[in-house]
Formats: structure tokens, C-alpha cells, sequence
């Protein structure tokens, strides 16, 4: 039954097993054959000609990279925070060199910690220094408005004379499932509330989000704009 079946061990290809009257040859004699082929191979190889056309050169790789991302602002999200958006991350150009784009947004980062040095010279005395970055790289919201979020990353940009808006995007992390809430009030249903005083019914809230992406038009990118259990706010936002 046997017969015309290789076995191999788990100590590999150095040992010969019979199969019926056949030995199976080892595996350094099946490297040692094939390198007498190849150099027969090559011996018996017709010299070139100098004259014959040169082959063809290996076509040129062409990798596209994606925009690059660095941190920005971050805020602890949730009721307690005046901003409750999450994320205001720096984007760069897509269309330029990464070596080019992402030197770029590190100078924006380092602008924005000078900054808040100087318009935060009290958290000096305690609550943290102003410039101190949080786990991600980001610096931590110490702003009441995403408006004056927003400001003070085009203020950054343009001390480092680039453009906000075509140098430098942002990409905005509402994770909204941390400010929607029931309303307590007549209307009775969901409210959505992006910031300290900021309350919009959740059948308002696409136009409230236009509206934010109409203003700063910087904005290259949204992720979690709706509530996970929001299907029907959902749908009328990719409307």
C-alpha cells in the first residue's frame, strides 16, 4: 500500500527513505543536482552579441502614499468637557511629497505648543503646562468653542506661513455618542450637544453639521458624526 509515497520526518530532507525498490535521493544531492544543471546551463550558453538590442529596463515602482495624519487638539469628550468633539487632527496635502507634507505638520504642531504657552501662561502654576501633550501626541482643549478650536489651529498655520485649508487640513473626530442625549425638555427626543450650552434636536442636527463644514471649510474629514444608536439621524446626514 505503501508503495510510490514519500515520507518526510520532522528533522527534514536529510534523510533517505526507501519507497518499494527506489531510494529517495536526500535533499543536499537534489541541491547538488541542480546546481551541476545550472552551471552545465550556463556553459552551454551562446555568447552575446554586441550588437544585439540591450533587454528592456525593469519598469520603474511607483508607490502613492496617503495623506499624513498628525495629532492636533484632543478634548476628554463626554458631558463634562465644554468641547466634546474628541479630535482635531492635522492633515496634510495630498498631492505633496510625504518628505515635504509631514515636516510641515510638525512645525504646525510645535507652533501650536508656543502658543498655548502664551495664551495659557496660568497653567503654568498647576492643571499641567499648557504645551503638554497627551498620550497620542496631541495638545490637551483648554477652549469653551470648537469655533475657537478651529481659530486657533488656522492661527498656528499661518505663523508657520502656510495655508489652512490647502497646506493643512483637519480632520474632525466628533465621536458623537459622547453628547447624545435625551432631551428633558417639551419636544421630548434626542438631543445632540457638541459643546458647553450647545443643545440641537436630533432632527436638526445634519443642518448643524453642514453649517460647521460650510464655516470652516478646512475641514477635509469627519468621522462619528452620529450617535451608534442614531439610524435615522444616520440616514438624513448621507442624505
Amino acid at each position: 500500500e505503501m508503495q510510490g509515497k514519500n515520507f518526510w520526518g520532522e528533522g527534514g530532507g536529510g534523510v533517505a527513505v526507501k519507497v518499494g525498490d527506489e531510494e529517495e535521493p536526500t535533499q543536499a544531492e537534489k541541491e547538488a543536482k541542480a546546481e551541476a544543471e545550472r552551471k552545465a546551463a550556463e556553459k552551454n550558453k551562446p555568447p552575446s552579441n554586441p550588437d544585439d538590442p540591450a533587454p528592456p529596463a525593469p519598469a520603474e515602482l511607483q508607490v502613492r502614499l496617503p495623506a499624513p495624519i498628525f495629532p492636533g487638539m484632543s478634548s476628554p469628550g463626554g458631558m463634562e468637557a465644554k468641547v466634546r468633539m474628541k479630535g482635531f487632527q492635522l492633515v496634510g496635502k495630498r498631492d505633496r511629497p510625504y518628505k515635504e507634507s509631514l515636516p510641515q505638520l510638525v512645525r504646525v504642531h510645535r507652533k501650536m505648543g508656543e502658543l498655548l504657552k502664551e495664551k495659557f501662561p496660568e497653567a503654568e502654576g498647576g492643571g499641567g503646562a499648557a504645551d503638554a501633550v497627551l498620550a497620542d501626541g496631541s495638545y490637551g482643549c483648554r477652549f469653551e468653542t470648537v469655533d475657537e478650536v478651529m481659530g486657533f489651529i488656522g492661527e498656528a498655520v499661518a505663523a508657520c506661513e502656510l495655508a489652512l485649508g490647502d497646506d493643512v487640513t483637519v480632520l474632525l473626530t466628533m465621536a458623537a455618542t459622547g453628547f447624545f442625549k435625551e432631551n428633558t425638555g417639551e419636544v421630548g427626543s434626542y438631543v445632540y450637544s457638541p459643546e458647553e450650552g450647545t443643545d440641537v434636536e436630533a432632527d436638526s442636527w445634519p443642518e448643524w453639521v453642514q453649517t460647521l463644514l460650510g464655516k470652516h471649510s478646512c475641514v477635509s474629514g469627519v468621522v462619528d458624526p452620529v450617535a451608534r444608536e442614531d439610524y435615522e439621524t444616520w440616514r438624513k446626514l448621507r442624505q
